[in-house]
């Protein structure tokens, strides 16, 4: 098992785990991150997905542990991961809808957070949170809507960590990052 060293700044979750790196255009870290469980894990493909986010494949010796969620079935199992867009770094992608309001009030928290945004555009909107793995644990749309919104939402039955929240628009999408 191999801590944090070098350029990796998480530690490992068993003997071997997928760590994912992403670069800006100089070859400077974006963001990492490292998944896996208590065994051995291999990454051998990553593709970046139409959503900004990513998709990995590989296979995996580990059972129900760390990022886990279930048993291996054999000796090694192929094991896909799907991260959301941006969900270590809550880098905003904010394209054409720059003018949008979006705020996520406090952050960190312990659980209970206040979402606000306004749109002054009659359009469908929906609202994400996603996991460190890439779930989403909860949802809402909202059609035709126009105006200011503003929501309290309790997660405090969830593990501390690092959440991702998704505003999604007609014009675009914008992610923000939740800390437990």
């Amino acid at each position: 098992m191999l801590g944090i060293s070098g350029d990796k700044t998480e530690n490992s979750q068993g003997l071997c785990d997928y760590w994912v790196v992403k670069l800006d255009t100089s070859g400077s870290i974006q963001w990492q991150n490292t998944i896996g469980g208590s065994g051995s894990d291999y990454l051998y493909s990553i593709q970046q997905t139409s959503d900004g986010g990513y998709i990995l494949g590989g296979h995996s010796a580990s059972d129900s542990t760390g990022d886990k969620t279930e048993n291996s079935q054999g000796t090694w199992d192929y094991w896909v991961v799907k991260l959301v867009a941006d969900t270590i770094t809550g880098i905003n992608l904010q394209s054409s809808i720059s003018t949008v309001q979006f705020k996520v009030h406090p952050n960190p928290n312990t659980g209970e957070f206040t979402v606000t945004f306004k749109i002054i555009e009659k359009q469908h909107i929906n609202l994400k949170v996603f996991n460190i793995k890439g779930q989403v644990i909860y949802e809402e749309n909202l059609s035709d809507f126009t105006g200011k919104y503003q929501n309290k939402l309790d997660m405090s039955g969830y593990a501390k960590g690092i959440y991702s929240l998704q505003l999604s628009t007609k014009k675009g999408i914008i992610n923000k990052k939740i800390i437990l």
